[in-house]
């Protein structure tokens, strides 16, 4: 399996995705709301999980964001993409 297979497969269910990588964040419209990758609660890390953005991520106070579940993944468990 390479890297598009693994973030196609995160795609398809990406709330789940996000409730089990950062359980304290809350959904407002189509985005999962977290405090930072550390996963405190707070708003400022936000996910699309609904829609064409779909995975995409920004945390509004690092100014740290990505394209895919898969970069959220690895920034959240501290490793590399490859180890991720």
């Amino acid at each position: 399996m390479d890297a598009n297979e693994i973030k196609e497969m995160l795609h398809e269910d990406p709330l789940s995705i996000c409730e089990h990588i950062l359980p304290n964040g809350k959904m407002e419209r189509r985005e999962w709301c977290v405090g930072s990758v550390a996963g405190e609660e707070g708003r400022s890390l936000k996910v699309c999980v609904e829609g064409r953005k779909v995975g995409t991520w920004k945390d509004f106070a690092s100014g740290d964001g990505g394209s895919n579940l898969l970069e959220l993944w690895a920034r959240v468990k501290c490793m590399t993409f490859v180890d991720a």
